[in-house]
């Protein structure tokens, strides 16, 4: 599946994950601080939000990037 080119190729606004903290955790705490909810954070990043709920490992390396 070819994924589409994200928006955005840098977050203006970035913070490291907190001390065990989860991914769905983390990926929200990401929206917030960029100002727009979950899904319309991950479609922003070129992914669904399943994918990354699912943790699959493509989904979580375009948010690594």
């Amino acid at each position: 599946m070819k994924r589409s080119t994200p928006l955005i190729e840098t977050l203006p606004l970035a913070v490291e994950p907190s001390e065990r903290e989860t991914l769905p955790s983390f990926f929200s705490r990401m929206a917030a601080i960029n100002g727009t909810g979950a899904t319309g954070f991950a479609l922003d990043l070129g992914v669904s939000l399943k994918r990354i709920l699912n943790q699959e490992q493509e989904a979580i390396d375009i948010l690594a990037t």
